[in-house]
C-alpha cells in the first residue's frame, strides 16, 4: 500500500502529514511519529493502517519504523495494522491507549500479530491495553519484553513452556490481573514486572528453574503465600515466605499477610522484601538480624512500632520510609547501626526512640538517628540471662520498659517475672 502526499497537507518541525498519519523523513525511508503538537495524539482516529510506503515529491519512501511514543496517549485508536516493511518500533510507541484492542499485520514481516497481540520473532512485544481475557503465551516465545503488557486489561497469564524471561514492567499496573502461572523453564523476572497488580492473590508458585527475581518485581501484589519448588537451587520458602537458599535472608514477604513471627536465625532482610506490606501493629525483628537492605519496609504504613535487636549493624537507604503509623522505635544495638540515606523519610521524628542507656550519646550524634528529637534510654542489663538461644522468646517494649515474653510468661530485663 502506498500513501501519497497531497497539496495542502502540513509540514511542521521536520514532520510531514500523509493521510491521517505523521512521519519523519530521512533519506529514502520514513518513520511514523506523533502528531505535530502531540497535545491530543490521534484522538480522532479509530482504525490505523500503516502504509508500506509513502510518496513525497514524486519519490517513494519505505515506511520502515514506528518512532518513540508515536501513538502514545491516543485515546481513540482501536486497531493498528503493521506492514511487513516496518522493522523497528520505538519505546512507548503504544502506551496509554485506553481504547486499543487489536493488532493486525502482513504475513512474513518482522512483526506479526497473533490473536490481536503483537510479536517480534520469539518475543511478545505488545498486548493491546483494552483487550481483556486470558493471555496464553504461545510455544516458541522466549521473552516478554519490557512494558509489553503494562496497564493492560488482561485477567490471567499462562506462561508458555519456552518462556525464559519476563521483562521490566512487563505486567505493571495490570489492575485486573488475578492469576499468573509460571512455567517450569522460566529463568528470570525483571524489575517492577508485576508492580501494582493488586488483584494478584492466593499462592505464587516459584518454579525450580527460576534463578533471578528482581527485589521489586512483585511488590504491591496481594499474595498471601509464596512457595518455592524444592529443587530450586537459588531460592527457598519458609512458612510461605520466600528466602534465599540458606533460609537466612528474607527475599519476598507476601503482602496480604498482616502478622509474621520472624524465625530467630534470620540474619538479613532483602531489598523491598516487605515493601508496602500489610503488617499491622508491633514488629519485633529477630535477634540475629544484622542487615536490613534498601526499602525493606518502605510504605508499610500499618506498622505502629519496631523493635530492632542488638546485633543490627546496617540499615539501607529508605528502609523504613513512609511507615507513617509508627509510634515508637526501639533499637537495642549498643553501637548505633550505620544508616543509608532517607532511612526514616516520612516518619514522625518526634516519636520515642528507645536505645540502650549506655549508647544514648552515640544515637544523639549519629547520622540519621540524631534526627529524632525524643531519644530515651532503656536498661538492657541482664537480657542475655533471660533470652537464651535454646528457648523461643520475644522482646517487646511497654511504656518505655523492655520486657521479654517466653513460654507464656513475661520478664523484665533483669529476669524478674512481671504481670
Amino acid at each position: 500500500m502506498v500513501a501519497t502526499l497531497m497539496i495542502g497537507q502540513l509540514k511542521a518541525n521536520g514532520r510531514v502529514q500523509v493521510g491521517s498519519l505523521w512521519y519523519i523523513v530521512e533519506d529514502d525511508h520514513a518513520t511514523v511519529t506523533y502528531e505535530a503538537d502531540n497535545s491530543s495524539n490521534y484522538d480522532t482516529v479509530r482504525y490505523v493502517t500503516i502504509p508500506a510506503s509513502i510518496t513525497l515529491d514524486g519519490s517513494e519512501l519505505a515506511v520502515t519504523a514506528i518512532g518513540d511514543r508515536a501513538f502514545a496517549q491516543s485515546g481513540g485508536i482501536k486497531q493498528i495494522h503493521i506492514p511487513r516493511s516496518v522493522c523497528s518500533i520505538g519505546e512507548d510507541a503504544f502506551t496509554s491507549m485506553p481504547a486499543f484492542r487489536q493488532f493486525t499485520s502482513d504475513d512474513n514481516g518482522p512483526f506479526t500479530a497473533v490473536d490481536d497481540v503483537l510479536y517480534y520473532g520469539q518475543k511478545l512485544f505488545k498486548y493491546p491495553q483494552a483487550k481483556t481475557g486470558i493471555l496464553t503465551i504461545p510455544s516458541g516465545i522466549t521473552q516478554v519484553v519490557d512494558k509489553a503488557c503494562a496497564g493492560a486489561n488482561v485477567t490471567e497469564v499462562r506462561c508458555g513452556q519456552d518462556l525464559l524471561w519476563i521483562g521490566r514492567e512487563a505486567f505493571a499496573a495490570c489492575y485486573l490481573l488475578h492469576k499468573i502461572v509460571l512455567d517450569d523453564n522460566l529463568l528470570g523476572i525483571k524489575e517492577f514486572a508485576f508492580q501494582g497488580c493488586s488483584e494478584l492473590t492466593g499462592t505464587l508458585h516459584i518454579p525450580a528453574s527460576l534463578r533471578e527475581l528482581a527485589d521489586n518485581a512483585i511488590y504491591d501484589t496481594q499474595f498471601d503465600s509464596i512457595i518455592v519448588d524444592g529443587w530450586n537451587n537459588q531460592f527457598d520458602s519458609r512458612d510461605g515466605v520466600m528466602t534465599n537458599k540458606s533460609g537466612r535472608q528474607i527475599i519476598h514477604f507476601p503482602n496480604a499477610r498482616t502478622h509474621y513471627d520472624f524465625p530467630a536465625d534470620i540474619t538479613s532482610i532483602g531489598s523491598h522484601a516487605f515493601h508496602s506490606s500489610s503488617l499491622t501493629g508491633e514488629v519485633v525483628l529477630p535477634e540475629h538480624l544484622s542487615t536490613i537492605e534498601a526499602s525493606a519496609f518502605s510504605g508499610s504504613d500499618q506498622i505502629t512500632s519496631f523493635v530492632l535487636d542488638a546485633n543490627l549493624t546496617s540499615i539501607g537507604n529508605n528502609a523504613f520510609d513512609w511507615c507513617k503509623a509508627l509510634q515508637s522505635i526501639t533499637c537495642l544495638a549498643t553501637l548505633s547501626p550505620e544508616c543509608g540515606s532517607d532511612v526514616f523519610l516520612g516518619v514522625d521524628k518526634s516519636i520515642p526512640l528507645y536505645v540502650p542507656e549506655e549508647a544514648l550519646n552515640d544515637y544523639r550524634t549519629a547520622p540519621i538517628w540524631s534526627e529524632f528529637s525524643n531519644i530515651q534510654p532503656i536498661s538492657t542489663e541482664g537480657i542475655e540471662n533471660v533470652q537464651r538461644d535454646d528457648v523461643q522468646s520475644t522482646k517487646v517494649l511497654r511504656d518505655g520498659v523492655l520486657l521479654i515474653e517466653r513460654n507464656g510468661r513475661t520478664y523484665n530485663a533483669q529476669g524478674q517475672t512481671v504481670r
